[in-house]
């Protein structure tokens, strides 16, 4: 979480905010997409760090950590990059395990808030 205590950062929804002044819809439209693509991106990191598939998982995480930059979702951008950022030798270890923990905590916890801030997607 930010220090607001939110997984979503102030600034960040700010400048959404000034963007959806400009472009109504677009943050609804931005949310439901990330929505959508969050949880399949989670699922090819759980099956390419259980086919040991270094470069799945990092894909995977590298277009979730992507997506969670652009909504400003700090701690899920965090999450990601750690799992991103993991080598084989990382694999079947408990560090790894707990990496994918985290991450799919944030996730739900970054899931939660945007459904939070869009109240109609």
């Amino acid at each position: 979480m930010t220090s607001s205590g939110t997984p979503i950062d102030p600034k960040a929804l700010d400048l959404l905010n000034s963007l959806e002044s400009d472009r109504p819809g677009l943050i609804s439209e931005l949310v439901r997409l990330f929505l959508a693509d969050a949880p399949k991106q989670m699922q090819l990191i759980d099956d390419g760090h259980a086919a040991r598939d270094v470069e799945q998982v990092g894909q995977a995480a590298h277009f979730l950590r992507s997506g969670a930059m652009a909504l400003g979702l700090t701690q899920l951008t965090e999450a990601s990059l750690a799992v991103e950022r993991a080598d084989l030798a990382d694999y079947g270890l408990a560090p790894m395990g707990e990496r994918i923990g985290v991450l799919r905590v944030e996730l739900r916890n970054a899931l939660l808030a945007l459904l939070n801030e869009v109240k109609q997607i």
